[in-house]
């Protein structure tokens, strides 16, 4: 079970943790009851308790009522930039930081400098932001946080720098930075004869209640990298993620159904996933359909509910739910066909982090589906090296099912889709079962 992918999680650990106030310098935890903006901020930095919808809402009210309060903006941004939230939206995050910057928040500012300096493509794009954030970082945790994220990673203009790294991250881990902790777990994680150090990072986050931390011990307790393999405390480990992580909470269904630490109960792992998918998760949505779609967990197949499931976790950002409902909207498998649609949800889940088969199901798709001149080519490739990657056979079928190759050497789209399935492949496994309910629209 690989829960938290460290590509998918460098962002987060920017835009959901927060120092003291950066605009009401000196701020300390309140001791009485936190406004709706303060519980966010608490959340996020201190593993408080996470957010109500009705926080949520309170806050969107908020900015109707007062739109130059900068501080629900930010919370607002926030909340936007979850994943796990339900109301995911990049759109929005981006526009009520914007507002908020402009209102002089200089939080919002240090995100946006932040998310300049990642997608920069030249020195030019990115230079102001790069002055701005090393000119903050000595003295505020979170702009020491992004630097070191950002020099731990590399990009195009922030050449990578580990050591000068690990001392920022160390400078914010100190001044509460919680999720610091997790960005050196990583960083030491990739370094020969870091385990040890990466353990401890983890440790100490999961120790102040980070599910992002509790996740990667549960991968190592799982596999006994570098910790003694143990099933039982990874099962209580996500269990304690659970607690603010509705992610976690579908992950948990998921050792529930394997029997992962505990004994297993596919009855409990259904309503853990479906608990998920209620509290907003895209994970979890994704998970819902797949027991709709293809009887996971031992559900009942439901292919009305399985892809009003999958158009949900493609909503919530979920890279596979994108790439699974791209492929059906190219094809008309289960759905109203709507190949331009198809290619957003395709770009849209490369943005997401798509990985592995389906990252190249994803890149070959956007080259060949919609280009006459390359899509035979592609086939024919395809065909070439679906004995060693099942992949290939899913993608070509895809291809197929679009009508874009003439020439299919007498393999069916059925035939190439099931083949893939039977290797494993779980969205050609998923299309293979709609593919036999083709003749209905749901």
């Amino acid at each position: 079970m690989r829960a938290v992918a460290r590509s998918s999680a460098v962002l987060l650990l920017v835009l959901l943790a927060t120092p003291k106030d950066a605009d009401s310098q000196g701020a300390t935890l309140p001791t009485s009851q936190p406004d709706d903006a303060t519980a966010v901020r608490n959340w996020h930095l201190h593993a408080g308790a996470r957010p109500s919808r009705a926080s949520f809402e309170r806050l969107r009210e908020r900015v109707r009522s007062n739109p130059k309060d900068a501080g629900a903006l930010v919370a607002l941004a926030r909340l936007y930039s979850d994943r796990e939230f339900g109301d995911y939206s990049p759109q929005r995050a981006r526009s009520a930081l914007a507002d908020a910057a402009a209102l002089g928040s200089t939080e919002a500012k240090m995100i946006q400098d932040f998310s300049t300096i990642q997608n920069a493509k030249s020195m030019e794009d990115a230079r102001d932001s790069i002055k701005e954030l090393q000119s903050l970082a000595p003295g505020d945790p979170l702009a020491s946080m992004m630097l070191g994220v950002l020099l731990g990673e590399g990009t195009a203009v922030v050449p990578k720098d580990v050591s000068r790294a690990i001392d920022l991250l160390k400078f914010a881990a100190d001044n509460r930075m919680v999720q610091s902790w997790v960005g050196l777990g990583y960083i030491y994680a990739e370094q020969e004869g870091g385990t040890a150090h990466a353990i401890d990072c983890y440790s100490k986050a999961a120790s102040q209640g980070s599910p992002a931390a509790c996740m990667q011990l549960v991968d190592r307790y799982l596999d006994g990298n570098g910790v003694g393999k143990d099933p039982k405390m990874g099962f209580r480990l996500m269990q304690q993620a659970s607690e603010t992580s509705p992610d976690a909470v579908a992950y948990l269904g998921q050792m529930y159904f394997d029997g992962t630490g505990v004994l297993a109960d596919p009855a409990q792992a259904r309503e853990l996933v479906r608990e998920s998918a209620d509290q907003g998760s895209a994970v979890g949505a994704k998970m819902l359909s797949e027991i709709y779609l293809d009887g996971r967990f031992g559900g009942d197949y439901n292919p009305q509910l399985g892809l009003h499931w999958l158009a949900i976790s493609g909503e919530r950002g979920n890279a596979l739910g994108l790439a699974a409902y791209g492929l059906l909207k190219l094809t008309g498998l289960g759905v109203n066909r709507d190949v331009e649609q198809s290619r957003n949800l395709f770009e849209a889940a490369k943005e997401s982090g798509i990985e592995g088969n389906d990252a190249d199901m994803v890149d070959l798709m956007l080259a060949a589906a919609y280009d006459p001149v390359k899509s035979q080519t592609a086939f024919d490739a395809m065909l070439a090296k679906k004995g060693s990657n099942p992949g290939f056979a899913k993608t070509a079928a895809f291809l197929q099912l679009a009508g874009k190759v003439s020439d299919t050497r007498g393999l069916t789209a059925e035939v190439l889709l099931k083949g893939a399935a039977d290797n494993g492949d779980p969205l050609a496994r998923l299309c293979y079962r709609l593919l036999q309910d083709r003749d209905s629209k749901y």
